[in-house]
């Protein structure tokens, strides 16, 4: 009983401490920055990349930059530009092509 509690605890800490991977895509027009998320691998994150470039493009959205990557929760999904400091083609761990 006593192993198990302990392992739980384990498995408690080492999930809050792991991050998932989110989509980050940078859009000129409007200028924003969208997260899309959590997935649990970055295989899963990319196999959706293409319907969320699809889907902001048919809202009349022109994506610039989108990178894959592990972090923490964003505190927002959408963040206008003037808000963050924010250079497109900035090197990343994966960037795909956006359009």
């Amino acid at each position: 009983m006593k192993n198990r509690k302990m392992n739980r605890r384990k498995t408690r800490r080492l999930r809050s401490v792991s991050q998932d991977w989110w989509i980050e895509m940078v859009t000129a027009s409007p200028q924003c920055v969208y997260f899309f998320g959590p997935f649990e691998t970055i295989d899963k994150a990319a196999c959706a990349e293409a319907g969320y470039t699809e889907d902001l493009n048919q809202e009349g959205a022109k994506v610039v930059k989108v990178t894959i990557e592990q972090r923490s929760t964003p505190g927002e999904l959408t963040v206008l530009s003037s808000a963050v400091a924010y250079m497109p083609g900035a090197d990343a761990p994966y960037s795909g092509t956006g359009a």
